[in-house]
Parts: C-alpha cells; structure tokens; sequence
C-alpha cells in the first residue's frame, strides 16, 4: 500500500532492515522490519515495511489469484492483512506446522480488537484497522528483542483495493500497551 506517515516527536525514526536472525522464534513472526520507529524513552519500538501498492494492472499477480476468487481476484488483494494476521497469531501460538497439516481448528480472530469504522477513517485513513497481540507464549520463551523488549503486538491498517500495512510493536512492559494513543 502507497503510504505516507508523519513521525511522531516522541519517536526517533532509523531506515535500517532489522533479518531477526538472532530471534528464530520472533523471524518466525516478523521477518523483516525495514523503518522503525524508537520511543525517546526506549520503551516502544514499532517497526513496518511499506511496500508498492498492488494495482489491477499487476496483471500476474492477478491472475494467479482467480483460482481463489473466480467471481472477484481483486477480493484476494482485500484479503491479504486477514491471511498474514492469522499466520502470525498461529505461529505466535507456536503451531509451527499447522498449515502443513492443513488444520483449521484454531478462532484466530478472537483476537482482533477492532478500532470502529469512523475512527479507522479519521486516524489512519483506513477501511479497516487493528489490533492484535502475540503474547501467547511465557514471555522469555519468545520475544526479548535485544535483552529487553518482552511484549508484542500488531497494528494492522487495510485500504480496499490498495493492500495493507502491518506494523509490530515491541514493549518494555505490558502496561503500556493499553495506554498507547494511536
């Protein structure tokens, strides 16, 4: 998705790719994290990839797509935020080789906290906004991104027909989270 985002003043921004090689566990997750964002307190780091949005004229990919949606391939493109966000609530509940397997036993979206329509809109000019956390897991078991950050989350921003942006959030401590303003 095409996107442009402001800084906000209580963040640092560094343009790095950031592999998780060091982190199997989290790279399982979150495979590359290419602009991040520190807060000035060290304790919140969000880090995003923003890619070239995908048109109907990326006729391949489209294509390669009908076999999902006859009716509809663009529907795919819709629907790309829900099947990436469903693999990393799986796989930070460590079913590392559900797919393989070919379950589909697991309500992956009770976990979705939903910002409503109008605020989706009006913060993030989005059709569809949020949020989800990873911490399924004993917290040492997992996260512990450089020694300090335990706790994960994901914020996810959709717009219909232009694709999506998932930004991972990483926090110092579990309080925080539910006094972010987004």
């Amino acid at each position: 998705m095409g996107a442009t985002y402001t800084k906000p003043r209580e963040f640092d921004e560094i343009l790095y790719g950031e592999d998780f090689y060091g982190y199997p566990k989290l790279r399982k997750i979150m495979t590359a994290g290419y602009n991040v964002l520190y807060s000035k307190d060290r304790q919140c780091i969000a880090m995003f990839s923003l890619f070239p949005p995908l048109t109907p004229e990326d006729t391949l990919y489209i294509i390669s797509m009908k076999r999902y949606s006859p009716d509809d391939p663009l529907r795919v493109l819709d629907m790309q935020h829900m099947w990436s966000t469903r693999a990393d609530i799986i796989f930070a509940m460590g079913h590392y080789h559900y797919f393989l397997h070919g379950r589909n036993d697991i309500d992956w979206r009770q976990y979705l906290e939903y910002y409503p329509e109008e605020k989706a809109k009006s913060i993030f000019n989005a059709d569809t906004a949020f949020r989800v956390s990873l911490n399924f897991k004993p917290v040492n078991e997992y996260y512990d991104y450089q020694g300090k950050y335990k706790y994960l989350d994901t914020l996810v921003i959709q717009k219909k027909g232009r694709g999506y942006i998932m930004m991972y959030i990483s926090l110092r401590r579990k309080d925080i989270r539910n006094s972010l303003n987004t």
